[in-house]
């Protein structure tokens, strides 16, 4: 095409087109062009021909890389009235699935006219069971986006890709739409590989879904608010918990098995926190400068404790083992037993009450940002479909909807929160809590640490004046914490 002779000395990532072997021009113009000004209640384009995207248009990532962005295309590849399309959603459950199908669907009939939607239920198990392929009527979906969960059902299991490419091409489907994380992306590779072996020319497009927030790229996965505004919830109730009883701690575990994001968004919205745990950051339960003997301290000074811990926090505690040497099941249970057994231990009577919301937050309706944001990831990946592209994920970077190569989806790569990151650092001046997992520094560090105290206060101090000088410092540090909350 074109688009991709005028831009070889650019630095962007190439998203395949049905068009690209043919080496012909999308001619057809597009249904969404018109004029606003005279469109029909129920039909007509709306969209000025200078309103359209342009097929040079791309933005740059973080990581300098640029990519394509989505919108609508005054010329598309196919024509609307001889499209059929599939819509499936795959793995765990996320607030904003409903409102996905809900876009697709009438972005897909009233934007371009397709009569033929149908939803697959049980994500890729459905494709190859005739009684799982629901056809959907914007009457069908007007409301859903209300709903938690997913009208269409979701499995993890399923993939058979020989056998879903067999029942694509048997209905006549040319137009498929995933809405999944980084394994549903990998089976829409495979599928591609498929049927690129057996010359089929079908337009895949994938929805990037997590709770973690952890798929790479894009600026956030959607739910991801949603879940947020759920949890501060049960942090508020955590925190009404702990300063209503004697010595109480309200300790609350959430989503995030390899990204901290959840726990820590949700920290820093609620206020309320002392000591926020996730996956990221190593940290020990024992000893001087542990999490249970910061806890103590605390509860001596404040006599309460709010605690938030990422699920995936069980993979960064480096002092605690289970008899087969393998990470502990539920860092929170494990957390609330140490807290317990060490109050038995001092003799201090603690209330705790431990709360586990992970499969409340996932289920709860998308608020009013996710149902946006879903509504702009929908109405992209229809548009950027028409345009002819195809083996692409659809996502937000620097807050503009862009089509991203599925090999960047489903790579090793995962979103990560980083420790020198504005939103962390917020978090530490939130809670107060110091480093779990001090680092160890030679005695050669020290000494040069002490010569640059002198240096900076240009006299001879003693070792003695310093090191008491160093604890007087620590003591203020332990106060200036104690006295958060």
């Amino acid at each position: 095409m074109e688009y991709w002779k005028n831009n070889k000395d650019k630095n962007i990532n190439k998203i395949e087109n049905i068009l690209d072997d043919e080496e012909k021009f999308a001619t057809l113009i597009s249904p969404c062009y018109g004029n606003p000004n005279n469109r029909d209640i129920l039909s007509g384009g709306w969209i000025d021909r200078n309103l359209f995207q342009k097929y040079n248009e791309y933005v740059k990532a973080d990581n300098g890389e640029l990519y394509i962005r989505g919108g609508p295309r005054f010329h598309i590849a196919l024509d609307n009235l001889r499209v059929k399309a599939c819509i499936m959603t795959c793995g765990g459950l996320c607030p904003g699935l409903n409102v996905v199908i809900r876009e697709l669907v009438m972005a897909l009939r009233y934007n371009y006219g397709v009569a033929e939607i149908y939803g697959i239920k049980w994500g890729f198990l459905g494709f190859t069971q005739k009684e799982c392929w629901i056809k959907l009527e914007p009457e069908d979906v007007k409301h859903i986006h209300l709903l938690g969960g997913t009208v269409l059902g979701t499995s993890r299991r399923g993939f058979d890709g020989e056998e879903i490419s067999k029942q694509l091409i048997k209905n006549n489907v040319n137009m498929v739409f995933f809405i999944g994380g980084d394994g549903t992306h990998r089976g829409i590779k495979e599928l591609s590989k498929i049927l690129k072996e057996k010359k089929k020319k079908i337009i895949l497009v994938g929805i990037p879904k997590s709770i973690d927030n952890d798929m790479p790229i894009i600026d956030k996965s959607f739910g991801l608010e949603s879940v947020v505004q759920e949890s501060v919830r049960t942090i508020r109730a955590a925190n009404v918990e702990a300063n209503c009883n004697l010595n109480g701690i309200g300790l609350v575990k959430l989503f995030g098995r390899s990204s901290g994001f959840v726990a820590m968004l949700s920290t820093l919205a609620a206020r309320d926190v002392n000591i926020c745990l996730i996956p990221e950051i190593p940290f020990n339960l024992y000893g001087e400068n542990g999490l249970l003997d910061f806890i103590f301290q605390r509860m001596q000074v404040k006599e309460h404790c709010v605690i938030v811990v990422s699920d995936g926090a069980r993979f960064s505690v480096k002092d605690y083992k289970t008899s087969n040497g393998r990470p502990v099941e539920d860092i929170g249970l494990v957390i609330k037993k140490e807290i317990i057994e060490k109050s038995e231990e001092l003799g201090i009577e603690v209330n705790l009450k431990y709360m586990d919301p992970t499969y409340v937050v996932r289920a709860v309706p998308a608020n009013e940002y996710d149902c946006n944001l879903c509504a702009k990831l929908a109405e992209s990946a229809v548009h950027c479909a028409f345009a002819g592209f195809t083996n692409f994920s659809v996502g937000m970077i620097n807050n503009k909807p862009c089509m991203i190569p599925l090999e960047k989806m489903c790579g090793k790569s995962e979103r990560k929160v980083e420790f020198n990151s504005d939103d962390y650092l917020m978090l530490l001046a939130s809670t107060g809590q110091p480093s779990f997992y001090p680092q160890e520094v030679s005695e050669e560090e020290k000494n040069k640490d002490k010569d640059k105290i002198r240096k900076d206060k240009n006299e001879q101090s003693s070792d003695i004046e310093i090191e008491e000088e160093e604890e007087n410092e620590e003591n203020e540090k332990k106060e200036r914490i104690f006295n958060f909350h």
